[in-house]
């Protein structure tokens, strides 16, 4: 891979990945600290991709892993708790931005399926493959936290 290969990906990928590393660890310095990991990782370890659809897929399962990784470490204990989307929702209405903040008060488990799903566009089988869950348990996800975010929606 070239470093202008490289660099196309990055600036491909770059929105999608810090979306997904803010989903999870809710604090936009480690969410870029993340995202400098994932293509770090690229970087040293070229891997060629077939489609920009593979490349997506790569880049956010390595994401995700890197996220929980983080999410394990003893020094994630005293992080911030800043504007988690402020980096990537600078240009969205205040409802949308409201919509994030519920999205984003979910548990984990229901909050990277939910954003997969709705802010990627991935399908619930795609889902499965980046996250390593089953099918059915993407489903239920997904059905539960629209039933957490509707509660959510009615009590405000």
């Amino acid at each position: 891979m070239t470093d202008s290969e490289f660099e196309l990906i990055m600036r491909r990928q770059i929105c999608s990945v810090l979306r997904l590393a803010c989903s999870y660890l809710k604090c936009r310095a480690e969410a870029e600290d993340a995202a400098q990991e994932v293509f770090l990782r690229l970087y040293r370890f070229p891997v060629s991709f077939e489609t920009e659809k593979d490349e997506r897929a790569w880049l956010l399962t390595v994401t995700a892993n890197i996220c929980k990784n983080i999410l394990r470490s003893p020094r994630i204990k005293g992080r911030c708790e800043a504007d988690i989307y402020e980096l990537v929702t600078e240009d969205i209405s205040d409802s949308e931005k409201a919509a994030l903040e519920a999205v984003m008060k979910l548990p984990e488990k229901y909050r990277t399926p939910v954003h997969l799903f709705y802010c990627e566009g991935y399908s619930v089988k795609e889902i499965s493959q980046v996250t390593g869950i089953k099918e059915s348990t993407v489903r239920t996800r997904l059905q539960r936290a629209r039933k957490l975010l509707r509660a959510d929606m009615e009590r405000d």
